[in-house]
C-alpha cells in the first residue's frame, strides 16, 4: 500500500494516458480470467500466485520484477479493478472478492 499513491498519481497524469490505457486493458483481461477460473482456486492468494506466474511466463521483460508485478496486482485488487465487488450480508462495506 505504500506505493499506491504513486501508482495512482502516475495513472492519473495526462501525459501517461497511454500507460493508463494499457493498465486498464490489463486489469480487464485479468478480471475476466479470474472470473472464468475462480472455481479452480481456494484463497484469493492462490489466484495472485497463478497470475504472477502467468505474467512471468508470457512477458520475458518482466522476469525478475516480482515486486513491481506484486504492487500492480495488489493495487488492482485494492481498487476493485480485478475481483468482484460483493456486499456482505452483515456489513455495510463493499470489498473485492473474486
Amino acid at each position: 500500500m505504500p506505493h499506491f499513491d504513486r501508482v495512482a498519481q502516475f495513472l492519473q497524469n495526462p501525459r501517461n494516458d497511454d500507460f493508463a490505457a494499457l493498465y486498464h486493458d490489463a486489469a480487464d483481461e485479468l478480471k475476466q480470467k479470474i472470473i472464468a477460473k475462480r472455481a479452480q482456486f481456494g484463497a484469493f492468494d492462490d489466484i495472485f500466485l497463478f497470475m504472477y506466474e502467468q505474467i512471468q511466463q508470457k512477458r520475458d521483460v518482466l522476469k525478475g520484477k516480482r515486486r513491481l508485478i506484486s504492487i500492480l496486482l495488489h493495487y488492482m485488487y485494492f481498487n476493485c479493478d480485478i475481483g468482484i465487488k460483493q456486499l456482505e450480508e452483515n456489513e455495510d462495506v463493499v470489498h473485492a472478492d473474486a
